[in-house]
């Protein structure tokens, strides 16, 4: 499937992707992939640009960079409670250590 980087929203357009996220050089970081010597096209997932190449590792590295420069980061206590947009916000989690408990919910807004 190959879809858009860009999302017209209201108005603007969103960077809506996770190219970064869900490609392979980002897999072979994990712990649980760090360790395989596989070949590129055996891993679970990979992106690419349209037309089927590879993003170069720069660009990929770009785009890491920019959403680290933006990350705002949240610490949670006892009975907080965080809403956000899903189109205006990548989200995400950094490791913690301890038990913790978080319930969340979706919901989809008509345009």
């Amino acid at each position: 499937i190959t879809l858009p980087a860009l999302r017209m929203y209201r108005g603007s357009w969103l960077w809506f992707n996770s190219a970064h996220f869900n490609n392979v050089s980002y897999l072979k970081l994990h712990p649980y992939w760090r360790n395989k010597d596989l070949p590129d096209h055996l891993y679970p997932y990979n992106t690419y640009y349209g037309d089927g190449t590879d993003i170069e590792p720069e660009v990929l590295q770009h785009i890491r960079d920019v959403i680290w420069q933006v990350a705002v980061g949240f610490q949670m206590q006892r009975g907080d409670l965080l809403v956000l947009s899903n189109m205006y916000c990548q989200h995400a989690r950094l490791s913690f250590t301890g038990a913790r408990k978080l319930a969340f919910a979706m919901a989809m807004q008509d345009d």
